[in-house]
């Protein structure tokens, strides 16, 4: 594809002749992919065709650029392309061979027999998502409450323990409330690493309003009480 080949020897000559590209790590695409990729999925929730366009830009940059860097150590971007896609052909034998899955769930399922980890999910994941994954896999092979109010019974249980945990156990049972909410997206079939991220658009937009608006009156947020600033919030909520 020649628009792909020209941006290649863009990247090339960025890497070659920009001293803030050659400077660049592979950590440093690692730590610029994370922070892409929450922009492409903010992009995603937006629904607006052009900026999913533009953060895939981005996203494909980041690949293109690390693939230049990994030229330098003797890698080649065509054996990075070609071991993706015979790893594409091997996991769906039932589009390139013999294998028959007539649903997603059925190819999940040969898929995860066929990568004979066991019981794992990556620890690179972020900690929500890892959670989400963790129980996902669980409740396939069985291991899970029959309904969604297990779940709430195990939340309200949870709260309890961290409420008379001692200091040195508090980090230990947060990360077991945690990791129980996170269970309430496989029921209700939500991501909760989307849902917590847009959770906290709304709370920094929220806030956002809530700072122009003691702005507004003459006041700082620190000279106003809680209550105060509750009634504000509360206005902002119904706003939407």
């Amino acid at each position: 594809m020649k628009e792909f080949d020209d941006f290649l020897q863009v990247v090339r000559r960025l890497r070659k002749e920009c001293p803030w590209d050659r400077e660049r790590t592979l950590q440093d695409m690692g730590e610029y992919l994370v922070e892409e990729a929450y922009e492409f999925l903010s992009a995603v929730r937006e629904g607006k065709v052009e900026g999913v366009e533009e953060e895939l830009g981005d996203v494909l940059l980041i690949f293109l650029m690390a693939s230049v860097i990994l030229e330098e150590r003797g890698r080649k971007i065509e054996d990075i392309i070609r071991k993706v896609k015979e790893k594409m052909i091997q996991r769906h034998p039932h589009v390139f061979g013999e294998d028959v899955a007539r649903t997603g769930e059925e190819v999940l399922k040969k898929w995860e027999d066929r990568k004979k980890k066991g019981f794992y999910v990556e620890r690179s994941l972020p900690a929500l998502l890892r959670s989400w994954k963790l129980q996902e896999k669980a409740k396939r092979k069985g291991f899970d409450w029959e309904s969604v109010d297990g779940v709430y019974d195990k939340i309200k249980e949870e709260v309890e323990e961290l409420r008379h945990a001692q200091e040195d156990l508090r980090e230990e049972e947060l990360g077991d409330l945690l990791f129980v909410v996170s269970h309430l997206g496989n029921f209700f079939k939500i991501n909760p690493e989307v849902a917590l991220h847009r959770a906290c658009d709304k709370f920094q937009e929220r806030f956002r309003r809530l700072e122009e608006e003691v702005k507004r009156m003459g006041k700082k947020i620190e000279e106003m009480t809680l209550q105060e600033l509750d009634k504000i919030w509360e206005r902002i909520k119904e706003e939407k």
